[in-house]
């Protein structure tokens, strides 16, 4: 018969060996990250540059090329966008580099601006079912690079938009249901080259351009209102990465600088300010600067980074990185890992293009597809 000294020594000893266990497996899991797939059949000399997911599940592609031509990418019978076929669709009526574009409710495709093609003051709509282009009525501004954004009425909120008689931090908001634009104020500071997030409240946050402070969008009061200054800074060369809302509440902002940023919303909600804490650096000293991101279905975020802000992270290469913001191991809200890349599955390094041409799309089956605009070649991640 076992005493009672020998018991606790057994369950002592079964304690330890479970946390070694443990804490083996904690890094394993959290250095898992994905591979990429190279996306077959695709158009014959096309390379694209923007995407839009349908409320089909199937994907818009601009050809980088010919900025007017967009085509379509339908998953095949078993849901796999790698396998999938493509049509061409309907050409817009302006080419179009770097504008905002997002899916009104309806299921119809809005895209304004431009910030190369000398068409910013112009916007226009895709129905899916008619395969058509629509232009919009003018709005008597300018965009370029706006970001946009769905209100919970279904409206669209745009901004900066630009040229008199308005100054450049105005915003406008556009009616899907009355075809008409709106000017109800003005953001607090310039928020050109910005990210926004929509928090859980349907507020929009953002950090304002080369600065600190930070503010939010309050639909109901039709206002921005300031926040709670950001503890680093995010901005290089007026340049900055994506930013998300992540499962826990939080958004999280990825900077030009490196440094990354996190906001937790006040539980009074309304108009009372946040709080933000530092995230944890890219590693290697790289960073994020007009460079994609996507959330994953496991929480995850993948980045692209590259080794300086410079003309938006020109010259190459590019990175890839997976954020892990419920790191067990970290003490720093989060941690990176390095993960391949598109044009090397297998041996995790860079590929030699700059960070600003790729872009990524969030998938229905929970891959990635990424493109890039100097590439005839796609992959899901």
């Amino acid at each position: 018969m076992k005493t009672q000294k020998s018991k606790s020594l057994i369950t002592t000893a079964s304690a330890v060996l479970w946390l070694v266990a443990f804490k083996l497996l904690v890094p394993w899991q959290a250095l898992a990250v994905g591979s990429w797939t190279d996306v077959i059949n695709e158009p014959p000399g096309v390379a694209f540059e923007q995407m839009v997911l349908l409320s089909d599940g199937s994907v818009m592609g601009q050809d980088s090329y010919g900025e007017t031509n967009w085509w379509q990418l339908t998953p095949d019978t078993q849901g796999s966008y790698a396998n999938g076929s493509w049509k061409q669709l309907a050409p817009m009526h302006y080419p179009r580099y770097s504008y905002g574009k997002l899916v009104l409710r309806d299921g119809r495709v809005m895209v304004m601006g431009d910030e190369i093609d000398g068409n910013g003051a112009t916007a226009e709509v895709y129905d899916p079912v008619s395969n058509a282009w629509t232009d919009l009525p003018p709005s008597g501004v300018g965009f370029s690079d706006s970001e946009c954004v769905l209100l919970p009425n279904g409206d669209v909120l745009i901004a900066p938009v630009s040229w008199n008689p308005y100054p450049k931090w105005t915003m406008t908001i556009y009616s899907p249901a009355a075809n008409s634009w709106s000017f109800p104020g003005s953001s607090l500071a310039y928020q050109d080259e910005a990210s926004w997030v929509k928090l859980p409240d349907d507020s929009i946050l953002s950090i304002d351009l080369d600065a600190t402070t930070s503010e939010r969008f309050i639909p109901s009061l039709l206002q921005w209102v300031p926040d709670a200054n950001v503890p680093v800074a995010i901005y290089s060369g007026s340049e900055m990465g994506p930013a998300f809302l992540l499962p826990d509440g939080r958004a999280f902002f990825l900077g030009g600088t490196g440094h990354t940023v996190l906001y937790t919303p006040s539980t009074l909600g309304g108009t009372n300010y946040g709080r933000w804490a530092p995230g944890p650096d890219i590693p290697s000293g790289r960073v994020t600067a007009d460079a994609p991101g996507a959330m994953m279905v496991n929480g995850r975020v993948l980045c692209a980074v590259a080794a300086t802000a410079a003309n938006g992270g020109i010259p190459a290469p590019t990175w890839f990185y997976e954020y892990n913001y419920s790191d067990l191991s970290s003490s720093t809200n989060g941690s990176f890992y390095e993960t391949s890349s598109p044009g090397n599955p297998t041996n995790g390094s860079s590929i030699n293009l700059p960070s600003r041409t790729f872009s990524f799309l969030a998938l229905p089956d929970g891959t990635i597809l990424c493109c890039n605009g100097y590439l005839n070649q796609l992959s899901v991640y």
